[in-house]
């Protein structure tokens, strides 16, 4: 890395608050660059990059700058940290009941203060700190302290004025870009190596105590309040640079089990809380120590200045958000989702839900072959530049190191959504096990809160023994998704292949909302399927399905007697005559609408007829 450079110009402050601030982008960004700060555009009223490459294209080229921010439509400022500014970072988070200024105050009370430097104030209420560094350093989330992460080499900064909602990022003052100190450096070398904010020794560890330093590592990492996956990954990072016993050499899960004891022993560090004002004891309790509770708080005020989260495809999936999509063999399920993916890496509607815009994307595929896919879509999609869209084969969560890599490229390519298609092929395990379960939650929580709720996860899941009750595996899982969705299908009369480009092959798709944990209503999702050569591709249906009065009644009835009924006696009760409800009974099934158990002799209700009903 080049020296550290003089910081030379003052930006101002910027205490403008929302389309306010925006007016001075272009000309904060020319001061940016004229201190030999690359910067680049970011979304508006968005952390998320603008361009396709994201902090790669950040440039200090003035008529570069002018032709991404002199535009009438607004946009947020980002600068390109590490060698290319000489710039470092330390973001201080205090969102989601963590503390990041409690954490630096223990840090500095041990490695010297470094509050003095030139500071910026975050829309959330946390802070950046800025430091001139001349040391190569990775960008690191969480593994100095709760709340506390590091943006350096191939990392960003969001700069004011850009804001978020109504309230801009500003300068808290006029003070100088200090150095980082070495100490601090030092911690941030080898917190990298697997430690938190407790020095750790990254060098290869003797045969003899590499059991002993395992153990130590892994509950201080505990303390440390890492999560369970980040910590799996770091220590198999480690175990890979150590010589190792040739007759018997550490493997995936002899690093899970020490991690597991320590997460079972031991109870992370407590994170000292902001104290709670006006809380008065009551007649029955003994006064209590409030600046003591390691239990932080916030009032109404404070929670309506968060951001909510932006849809990332309408009310399917929310910036950041963590869900599932499930259903049958042949359902549709994994071509719903791959045109999911490829209308956010062109940046267009899919299946005319608006979606945020063209943003990267990244397919973990376990199962199948994609290609085909993607040559369909195109197909209907011929004038799309699908070139953000990235895959990836054969991952397994029970692999710590292809977690480890995994997490790596997350959160230096920061794609919008990461898909796992599907769970059952993905998880290197059993799906019905808690451990193995928790393994991928535990990977699936890490993504979210490493891109601070800036990536979604979708897992592609097959469903239990009885499809209307939900996603196959342990219980765990539907307890943390917080969006959950089934998708029915009627099987093509007509294969793809067989027919001209675009004809419908008679097959549809419906997607159906099962949990949302925002509450909000979502209608169904309906979709015709249509050849695209060797394999088919989505188009929205036309329009809700016109049902006939006497269907109608077949339906409710089915309804009525609890969503499933004998063959024969389905109808039974109504006013239609016997072969006419025979007829409408064949037709309903066709339609999506009913299934006909045959084993049972049963005719049970879809999401599609429930819908209807």
């Amino acid at each position: 890395m080049a020296p550290c450079r003089v910081y030379r110009r003052d930006f101002g402050h910027s205490h403008g608050a929302g389309i306010d601030a925006v007016s001075g982008m272009l000309a904060t960004a020319l001061r940016y660059a004229d201190n030999e700060w690359p910067v680049f555009p970011l979304r508006s009223n968005s952390k998320l990059p603008a361009t396709e490459h994201g902090c790669k294209d950040a440039t200090t080229n003035e008529a570069q700058i002018h032709a991404w921010f002199d535009d009438e439509r607004p946009c947020n400022v980002g600068i390109a940290t590490g060698n290319r500014s000489g710039l470092l970072v330390i973001d201080i988070d205090v969102k989601k009941g963590v503390d990041g200024f409690a954490t630096l105050a223990r840090l500095e009370a041990e490695l010297g203060s470094i509050s003095d430097t030139r500071t910026v104030v975050t829309p959330s209420g946390g802070a950046h700190l800025y430091f001139l560094v001349d040391q190569e350093l990775r960008c690191s989330t969480g593994t100095l302290g709760p709340g506390i992460d590091v943006r350096c080499d191939g990392g960003y900064v969001v700069a004011p004025p850009s804001w978020i909602t109504t309230t801009a990022y500003r300068w808290e003052d006029d003070g100088p870009i200090l150095p980082l100190p070495m100490a601090w450096v030092t911690r941030i070398q080898e917190s990298r190596s697997g430690g938190d904010f407790h020095a750790l020794d990254a060098q290869p560890v003797p045969i003899g105590q590499q059991e002993d330093v395992l153990n130590r590592r892994a509950c201080s990492l505990r303390r440390g309040g890492v999560s369970r996956a980040a910590a799996v990954a770091a220590l198999w990072a480690d175990v890979q640079t150590w010589d190792q016993d040739p007759s018997r050499p550490w493997t995936p899960a002899d690093v899970e089990g020490k991690v597991d004891r320590a997460w079972r022993d031991i109870e992370p560090q407590p994170v000292p809380a902001t104290p709670v004002r006006g809380a008065l004891p009551t007649a029955a309790t003994a006064p209590v120590d409030i600046e003591r509770l390691a239990f932080t708080v916030r009032t109404p005020d404070e929670m309506a200045g968060e951001t909510p989260p932006e849809p990332l495809a309408g009310k399917w999936q929310s910036v950041g958000g963590f869900g599932a999509v499930y259903g049958s063999p042949g359902a549709g399920k994994s071509l719903l989702v791959t045109h999911l993916n490829l209308s956010l890496a062109s940046g267009i509607p899919w299946l005319g839900i608006p979606v945020i815009g063209k943003v990267p994307a990244l397919y973990v595929l376990g199962e199948g072959r994609l290609l085909p896919r993607l040559e369909a879509w195109h197909v209907g999609h011929p004038e799309a530049d699908w070139g953000l869209f990235r895959c990836h084969d054969g991952f397994k969560f029970s692999d710590p190191a292809q977690v480890a890599a995994l997490l790596d490229y997350i959160k230096h390519e920061e794609p919008a959504l990461v898909t796992f298609d599907t769970l059952a092929t993905t998880i290197g395990g059993d799906e019905n096990s808690s451990q193995d379960m928790g393994r991928v939650i535990d990977a699936c929580l890490e993504i979210q809160r490493m891109t601070a709720y800036q990536t979604a996860v979708l897992l592609v899941c097959h469903p239990g023994k009885d499809g209307a009750k939900g996603i196959r595996g342990h219980s765990s899982l539907e307890g943390s998704l917080e969006v959950i969705a089934r998708v029915t299908g009627v099987p093509s009369t007509i294969d793809a292949s067989e027919i001209g480009y675009g004809c419908a092959t008679g097959g549809s798709l419906e997607l159906t909302s099962k949990k949302n944990k925002e509450g909000a209503r979502v209608e169904p999702l309906a979709a015709t399927l249509h050849s695209g050569g060797s394999r088919p591709y989505l188009m929205p249906a036309a329009g809700p399905e016109k049902l006939s009065a006497g269907a109608v009644a077949m339906l409710r009835a089915l309804a009525e007697a609890g969503g499933s009924t004998g063959w024969s006696q389905w109808g039974a009760n109504t006013d239609l005559h016997r072969v006419t409800a025979s007829n409408l009974r064949s037709q309903l099934v066709a339609r999506g609408y009913v299934e006909h158990d045959t084993e049972r002799g049963m005719a049970v209700l879809t999401d599609r007829g429930e819908a209807s009903t």
